[in-house]
């Protein structure tokens, strides 16, 4: 079994044979590498296993230099694993390792290290930011696992497409031409493994927010000097998309229809309303327990550490969900309704919504359907995700007058900015809102 770092060991590969060649082997982080050279043989006669060099013999002459070589080897060694963990602050892989090893000792081609590819880079910084050693500078934390997911995720569609052009990528080669045909492979070409469509334009968007973001740091590491991705034809494509929410009358419609025979679609739609009525995500919703609920002056609140943000957040407990609470506490002492995957919520609150009249009917969106902006009518219900909970409580609070500020510091949003992304209010919630605004104004007597 591989050790950690004991120094530089030498053994004879061949010990019983009449010339054998003389291994190095290096344990470092249960890693065992080993190195050797063609020249670098022995009779085993000559050989000391315990000192691990050759012995000092008039009939072997040539011991002196054996030895220095193998110390010189011994040094390379050390000197390339440490110059390695230094440069990118994390445990070398073999391939680094023995590259530099060769370089030290003269047997590469050049005088400098291979540099490192680009997928490789990439697979370095996706290990390196599962370590917690990147870093969202946003927010000064470690970035999450759903981020490193995509990371991974951006890495995979690099080498499909890298397999597509039969040429492996390289730092280089990310320029405004790959860029016009990365995204064309992304949108006509490439098939996902889970809808077997190709990938819709936000999507694409993230995959080249995640590539610029390997770039960057590869730039500011000085791996290579193409700054190509900052020019303005290195764009990160987005689109507005129709995402649902859901009115209050929808809201109750959805929680008032019966599932008790379907627990599944049952739990699922009992979370999906306490989100509808507290605007946590769906990883927050995951961690509620008894422990996050408290009273105070007769009123009780949700309290909880949001996951993304790691900000603080209380939020009034409705009507609605001190009864979901109060079901679940009853059949199973558990408060909240136990968590699924995110997947699976997402198609069984599909499933419980097309169950009520309400969301059946449609309606008509917004879309890209081959580069063109297309309009199709859909049922409501096909809109529905486990975000939408959290659109629907922000929409709707501001519909009923409540101040951007207050929905903010319940949401965790910064800034109004990203807060609007999450509003979808219709040209008629649009004019309802300046009607109240101007009711509120005459109440004021300004107007």
């Amino acid at each position: 079994m591989a050790r950690v770092n004991t120094g530089v060991r030498f053994y004879l590969k061949e010990p019983t044979n009449t010339n054998s060649a003389i291994v190095a082997v290096f344990y470092y982080n249960y890693i065992t590498f080993k190195y050797s050279e063609p020249k670098l043989r022995i009779e085993p006669k000559y050989w000391n296993s315990s000192e691990q060099r050759a012995k000092s013999t008039k009939s072997f002459p040539e011991s002196a230099i054996l030895n220095e070589t193998l110390k010189a080897i011994s040094t390379a060694i050390t000197d390339s694993y440490r110059q390695l963990i230094n440069d990118f602050g994390k445990e070398p892989d073999k391939a680094l390792l023995l590259n530099l090893v060769k370089q030290k000792r003269g047997r590469t081609e050049s005088q400098k290290a291979k540099p490192i590819s680009l997928f490789e880079f990439i697979e370095s910084f996706i290990s390196e930011a599962s370590e917690g050693k990147h870093l969202n500078l946003n927010r000064g934390k470690s970035v999450t696992d759903v981020t490193i997911r995509t990371y991974s995720q951006t890495l995979r569609v690099l080498r499909e497409y890298s397999n597509l052009k039969y040429k492996e990528l390289q730092f280089e080669d990310i320029d405004t031409v790959f860029h016009g045909q990365f995204i064309h492979f992304l949108t006509k070409e490439y098939r996902s493994k889970g809808t077997k469509q190709p990938f819709k334009i936000n999507t694409v968007g993230k995959h080249l927010t995640n590539l610029k973001t390997f770039m960057r740091i590869a730039l500011d590491r000085r791996l290579t000097t193409n700054d190509g991705f900052k020019v303005r034809g290195f764009k990160v494509i987005h689109e507005n998309i129709d995402t649902a929410y859901l009115t209050k009358e929808e809201i109750k419609a959805l929680y008032e229809f019966d599932l008790s025979k379907d627990k599944k679609l049952e739990k699922v739609r009992d979370m999906f309303i306490i989100g509808c009525d507290t605007g946590l995500r769906i990883s927050d919703l995951k961690r509620l327990r008894k422990e996050n609920i408290y009273e105070e002056n007769g009123v009780k609140y949700l309290r909880i550490e949001m996951q993304k943000t790691e900000k603080k957040v209380s939020i009034p407990i409705s009507k609605t969900v001190e009864e979901i609470i109060y079901k679940y506490e009853l059949s199973t002492g558990e408060y909240f309704p136990r968590a699924i995957s995110d997947q699976r919520a997402n198609d069984y609150i599909k499933e419980a919504a097309s169950k009520v009249d309400l969301l059946k009917k449609e309606i008509s969106i917004t879309k890209t359907v081959n580069g063109a902006r297309v309009s199709v009518n859909v049922p409501k219900f096909e809109l529905i995700s486990n975000h939408t909970g959290r659109r629907s409580f922000a929409t709707n609070c501001v519909l009923d007058g409540i101040s951007k500020y207050f929905v903010m510091q319940i949401t965790g949003h910064v800034t109004e900015k990203s807060f609007n992304r999450y509003l979808r209010m219709d040209d008629m919630d649009s004019a309802r809102m300046f009607n109240l605004e101007i009711e509120k104004l005459k109440s004021l007597r300004i107007v």
